[in-house]
């Protein structure tokens, strides 16, 4: 006969007797905590296959995205080259539509560098006059463009009545081009005729890389009249 008389003795028995141990578990435990280790368990399992399922949805996710994204993107590709092509395409005849605008105020371009309009005169009835010493070592390129330069104005100075020339560039949307022709005929102006000539460019806005050049005063620039245009 087993006898217990102290807590050692209860604790080497139930060492001794498992089946004792988990008898005195049962009696002590309710079913719940009895059950506890299998149902934490159970939990974990249940918790890892959802996170497994909610990873492989995320990866769905980004792969269903990024390909949204891949297809946004070819399409704006093929919208930004449209729209690019429209601009090449209109680019003639906004800056035709811009010169027969600027052809209307050019007695108002004359007074921006404070002199009256005399005549409108083309690139070619400059150089018609000149000879060959006069147009050494200009590039055939520069003359050409010169030739058909927008507008040439020749105006007489409003206080000192001599006779000064307007080169004069337009565009739509005025850029570096226009203001580089606009200065470089201007100079070709002073040197084929001896008096002062200035640069004006006339144009509905300016990109900001002329920006410095207007504010040096290198170029003038004339705003084209909205109402001029739609006049057009």
């Amino acid at each position: 006969m087993t006898t217990i008389n102290t807590i050692e003795d209860l604790v080497r028995i139930l060492d001794e007797r498992p089946e004792w141990n988990e008898a005195i578990r049962v009696r002590m435990l309710s079913r719940e905590l009895l059950n506890l280790p299998q149902t934490l368990a159970e939990f974990a399992e249940q918790t890892e296959r959802r996170l497994t399922a909610l990873e492989e949805g995320l990866v769905r996710l980004e792969a269903a995205l990024a390909a949204f994204i891949e297809s946004t993107n070819r399409r704006l590709d093929v919208l930004e080259a449209g729209q690019a092509r429209m601009e090449r395409d209109s680019a003639p005849l906004k800056a035709a539509h811009a010169r027969n605008g600027a052809l209307r105020i050019t007695r108002r371009i004359a007074r921006t560098v404070n002199c009256y309009q005399v005549r409108l005169l083309e690139g070619g009835d400059v150089l018609d006059g000149l000879d060959d010493s006069s147009l050494a070592g200009i590039p055939e390129n520069e003359l050409d463009s010169f030739e058909v330069a927008d507008i040439i104005i020749e105006g007489r100075h409003r206080d000192s009545g001599e006779t000064e020339y307007i080169a004069v560039e337009v565009s739509y949307t005025a850029d570096r081009r226009d203001t580089d022709r606009a200065i470089r005929n201007a100079g070709f102006l002073t040197r084929f005729t001896g008096q002062p000539a200035h640069a004006v460019i006339v144009s509905q806005r300016f990109r900001p890389t002329v920006q410095h050049l207007i504010d040096s005063g290198a170029v003038r620039w004339l705003e084209i009249p909205q109402e001029v245009l739609e006049t057009d």
